[in-house]
């Protein structure tokens, strides 16, 4: 998305805003990305404390962004070191899948409330 200028027109939005945002982006995301891809961008997420994510792709861009993101949200509320541990976040996931799914019903009933309503944000203030 990074090398066919998808992401520019992201900031070209972004740059219409009254206030400067501070941008990070992460572009390299595998073809059917594993649990420990989900990681890495969760830890991105948490250094850099994101208003808003946004992620610009297919499945697998969407898909990743959306797990990284809960794992970073649920990470908060958690022990120093947690999102470090690989068996925390794993047995954390396994909550979330079903071997069984009935379209027809919610898929994952999230325990946990988020905090943000694969470019982050964060918005600046203006100089006083």
């Amino acid at each position: 998305m990074v090398k066919f200028h998808f992401v520019d027109k992201v900031y070209e939005q972004l740059a219409l805003k009254d206030k400067q945002v501070d941008t990070a982006i992460y572009s390299e995301v595998l073809p059917d990305p594993p649990l420990s891809q989900a990681i890495k961008i969760a830890k991105q997420m948490k250094k850099f404390a994101p208003d808003t994510i946004i992620a610009i792709g297919g499945g697998s861009a969407l898909d990743v962004s959306k797990i990284a993101r809960y794992i970073y949200e649920y990470s908060l509320d958690q022990e120093d070191g947690w999102l470090d541990i690989y068996d925390n976040v794993s047995e954390l996931i396994k909550e979330l899948q079903q071997k069984f799914v009935d379209i027809r019903k919610r898929i994952v009933k999230f325990k946990h409330e988020t905090r943000t309503s694969l470019v982050m944000t964060r918005s600046l203030k203006a100089p006083s």
